[in-house]
């Protein structure tokens, strides 16, 4: 006999000793609802765990051996499992069997239904603690559905013994790592507008609405903890109480290799950039995108802080064949410590800056792809380093507003009084969107050479923030640079003027409050504040087109 043979006599004898085992598996359930098993009856030496879902009774676990085979049943009425499935009840204790992929005995279309209501459940559940980590990243990131699996089976394989074996094996084995029976809670999602997507997954703004505020619920983050005490709980009902020979099974001829092999789960979470999908893990720098242009040399690239007071901002200059690009990097900092103090006393009342650093890269990230769908001008994003809290962005080529006001304030020209009208119109569209800069320094405005206004440095940005503070602050900041009153006036009307075109005069009048003049005492001279704040305070409403 050859080997050819030999293999095929193997494989039929398996193949019947497979069908025999659930030949007798099924004889051994009498009435029960439904039944499934997880292991592979075709590898000899392992258990094979079996659930049975039954009308009535509680819970229990008992070993037996049947046809040569260990067999771990547990019994569950299907009310606890039902509990369990709908909220991890017992910790997951029998729901877990619905995690790996099983092969049902009995009672298919009942356990694919509750699978389906667990894995949504999952869903949900990895999604809020995604909200917790990234909270102005969710509706951006874009999600393997792999990530709901890996993610649950490795915080749980930490904290339960039990669950490690199957896992671990299944990871190891090629071929087997698929979507383990998410695509169906998926579905369904997408059915009630919770979710968008194929292949990769993204939530919908509905379903943002849904998550926790980062404080309202405590008790997210210690959800996992509770069920380790349930599921400790349900060991013990069961008669099965972490006795050694289960510790022994969970831990069986595992090697240290293969936890080291283990899939990262942040790794199936991306966000989009110029230069395609980023992972939130990715921690490259400056250096490793420089390398990663080819560009190793000194002489090839140049690295240069320009700026910010408040973070690392540098230009990035590298040669690139017969031109030279040009990037901007921005690592956002913690605002901690005694000199971020001036930020928040200055503008409290009147204007509320985030302080964490992470909170703030997220935000630019997201209002700047915000700004870009609602067809304003912003940078394109080339990189995002989550761990290391760096954006990298193209570089603008153009004058600062802040270059622009400075001229109109030394010799007035036309063209710059045009520039500014130009810039207030350009704000007031951008306010029409329900959208606000949050921080609209002169600086932080660009006119390139085609007369485009760019915005860029938007990490304070938001959608219904105060459209009042980003006039207040244009004005009153821009104010600071002379002491002549008569100089400042027409630079402030152009800007008015332009704003006026579709803007409120409301929010124009509002510019006169305490809390905005208080704010710029230190830094600019005060016949400036209080000549801006009279001229707002008195500005007559602009008649419409058809008066």
């Amino acid at each position: 006999m050859n080997d050819r043979e030999i293999s095929h006599t193997t494989q039929t004898e398996a193949l019947n000793h497979s069908s025999e085992f659930r030949r007798r598996l099924l004889n051994s359930l009498d009435d029960a609802r439904a039944a499934c098993f997880t292991g592979d009856i075709e590898r000899d030496g392992r258990p094979i765990d079996l659930l049975v879902v039954e009308d009535d009774g509680g819970l229990s676990r008992d070993r037996e051996t049947l046809g040569g085979r260990e067999l771990l049943r547990t019994r569950v009425s299907a009310e606890l499992f039902e509990r369990d499935i709908e909220n991890g009840f017992l910790g997951e204790y029998v729901a877990s069997f619905l995690m790996l992929p099983y092969s049902p005995l009995i009672g298919d279309g009942y356990l694919h239904h509750h699978e389906t209501n667990l894995k949504e459940r999952v869903i949900r559940e990895e999604l809020e603690n995604l909200h917790l980590g990234f909270p102005n990243l969710i509706v951006e990131l874009l999600i393997d559905p792999r990530f709901f699996f890996h993610a649950r089976m490795q915080r749980r394989m930490k904290i339960h013994p039990p669950s490690r074996r199957d896992y671990l094996d299944m990871v190891s084995r090629s071929g087997r790592e698929q979507w383990h029976g998410f695509e169906s809670a998926i579905e369904r999602l997408h059915c009630r507008g919770l979710l968008e997507g194929n292949e990769l997954v993204t939530i919908t703004e509905k379903m943002a609405r849904e998550m926790p505020e980062d404080r309202s619920n405590p008790v997210v983050p210690f959800r996992e903890v509770e069920r380790t005490v349930r599921r400790l709980a349900a060991y013990g009902i069961a008669g099965n109480m972490l006795d050694g020979l289960t510790l022994d099974e969970a831990t069986q001829g595992l090697q240290k290799q293969v936890y080291e092999q283990l899939p990262d789960p942040k790794s199936y979470i991306f966000l989009r950039t110029e230069g395609g999908l980023v992972s939130i893990d990715d921690k490259r720098g400056i250096r490793e995108l420089i390398a990663g242009k080819g560009s190793s040399t000194p002489e090839s690239h140049s690295v240069k802080r320009i700026g910010g007071a408040l973070n690392f901002v540098y230009l990035v200059e590298v040669d690139a064949g017969d031109k030279k690009e040009r990037m901007v990097a921005k690592t956002y900092q913690n605002w901690y410590g005694l000199k971020w103090i001036p930020v928040n006393i200055w503008t409290v009342g009147a204007q509320n800056f985030d302080v964490l650093g992470e909170r703030r890269m997220a935000n630019e990230y997201k209002m700047n792809r915000h700004f870009a769908s609602s067809g304003f001008r912003v940078p394109k994003i080339l990189h995002v380093s989550v761990p290391r809290l760096t954006i990298v962005e193209e570089y603008i080529e153009g004058t600062p507003f802040s270059e622009i006001v400075r001229d109109y304030l030394s010799d007035g020209e036309e063209s710059q009084a045009r520039h500014i009208e130009s810039l207030g119109r350009q704000i007031s569209r951008i306010h029409a969107r329900g959208i606000t800069l949050g921080d609209s320094k002169p600086d932080n405005m660009i006119l390139d050479s085609q007369e485009e206004i760019w915005f860029v440095d938007l990490e304070q940005a938001a959608v219904k923030g105060s459209q009042t503070w980003d006039l207040a602050e244009f004005l009153y900041y821009s104010g600071h640079y002379t002491l002549r009153w008569r100089r400042v006036k027409p630079m402030a009307e152009s800007f008015i003027r332009g704003y006026l075109e579709s803007g409120e005069v409301s929010v124009v009048r509002g510019i006169s409050a305490a809390k905005y003049k208080r704010v710029f005492g230190l830094l600019t001279p005060p016949h400036i504040i209080m000549g801006i704040s009279k001229l707002c305070s008195d500005y007559p409403e602009v008649p419409s087109p058809s008066g």
